[in-house]
């Protein structure tokens, strides 16, 4: 099978770029041809192409160009778009609809419901987005705190809503969990056509069980409001537990403040160091008070046997178990989140057990030959249905 892989990049890389990445890895093992259509937001710089770009994002005659004549060159079998935004734009469906190929769209985020692509404004769930028209974020300032920058992304949104881009042009999305899916058909995508596959790895990692050594809480991911950074400063203020934060973002001076020397902020660490910090753990730490997508991290801590401590929302409240395969707390309650470490803490075995469970969790739903077979199963099922 021959895939075209369409994806705009971030300027801080994070799980979705690497989610883009591990799939592609897996295509490619097994023996599928893949060509990627790759925007970078790197080539944003300077006031006039930010103020081009925002323009540009309801559509863009030259993505459009560029994906019809990728398609002419490659002739995929399918296109996979993971984002889009802000560089690609929606143009490029209608090339896809203009080459009468099956296009299939993960929905990483919730950026084709909502500007600021996360569901949360002011430090809180927001749903007004999925109901109502996508233009009261400019009002919100939902995008960067702008409502300069968020009108044109709210007129992407509602644009592409009233001309039924996301019903006519997509023939199969990708939900990463059954919570997303459920608010994607609260949006008003019909629910026949969103299939639900959650991320996964490409190769299962070296890890082992829980072990006396290990005594350390693991935070690993980017530092800033969404992923309830707030909260575990809180926390953390009196907790005498030992945490290591990996990742970057504009809450580390935050984390950097705290005057505990139980507390180690390791800034942005590469793939490989992530995992081996993740091996090590005692248990890893997400406190998030959005509605994650299914981060990479609970994934990579399951592989490694690693017991999740999560805020009880979205998708970790769906792949968290309490008591099973983690524990969980309720989102922005720093006690709450305080008095579940020391129990984790207190209780090593247990932690050990829910680790093990994790792990088979990991084998049964998101080792590479689950993650390639669910794939598969899409593919077919979109390009049946275009056939």
């Amino acid at each position: 099978m021959r895939t075209l892989v369409v994806h705009n990049s971030y300027q801080q890389p994070g799980g979705e770029d690497a989610a883009v990445s591990i799939e592609t890895a897996l295509l490619e093992a097994h023996g599928h041809e893949t060509l990627r259509l790759h925007a970078d937001n790197d080539s944003i710089q300077g006031a006039w192409r930010s103020l081009r770009t925002a323009v540009q994002c309801v559509y863009s005659v030259p993505a459009r160009r560029a994906m019809a004549s990728a398609i002419s060159d490659f002739r995929p079998d399918v296109v996979h778009v993971h984002n889009f935004f802000p560089l690609l734009t929606p143009s490029i469906y209608d090339a896809c609809r203009d080459a009468h190929v099956p296009v299939v769209q993960t929905l990483h985020n919730y950026r084709i419901v909502c500007a600021a692509g996360n569901l949360l404004r002011d430090g809180r769930v927001c749903e007004q987005c999925l109901s109502r028209s996508a233009y009261g974020a400019v009002r919100h300032r939902c995008y960067r705190d702008s409502a300069t920058a968020t009108l044109p992304v709210a007129h992407m949104v509602e644009t592409h809503r009233r001309r039924g881009t996301w019903h006519r042009k997509v023939d199969l999305f990708v939900a990463l969990s059954e919570f997303a899916m459920a608010k994607f058909v609260q949006a008003g995508l019909p629910k026949s056509r969103i299939a639900v596959k959650p991320n996964g790895l490409a190769a299962d990692p070296p890890w082992r069980p829980l072990h006396g050594d290990a005594t350390a809480a693991v935070y690993a991911g980017r530092l800033s409001e969404e992923k309830g950074i707030d909260t575990l400063v809180e926390a953390w203020r009196e907790l005498a537990v030992p945490l290591r934060v990996l990742g970057s973002g504009p809450m580390a001076p935050a984390l950097r403040s705290l005057q505990n020397p139980h507390v180690s902020v390791l800034g942005h660490r590469p793939s490989n160091a992530v995992a081996t910090e993740l091996g090590e753990a005692m248990f890893v730490v997400m406190p998030s008070i959005c509605y994650e997508n299914l981060p990479l991290t609970l994934i990579e801590s399951f592989a490694h046997a690693r017991a999740v401590v999560a805020s009880r929302i979205g998708s970790l409240a769906e792949r968290v178990e309490h008591g099973r395969t983690g524990l969980l707390f309720e989102p922005g309650d720093a006690v709450g989140l305080a008095n579940t470490v020391r129990w984790a803490a207190d209780h090593p075995d247990e932690m050990r057990a829910m680790g093990l469970r994790a792990r088979e969790v990991f084998e049964r739903e998101y080792a590479p030959e689950a993650n390639y077979r669910r794939l598969m199963a899409i593919y077919e099922l979109a390009t049946g249905r275009r056939n």
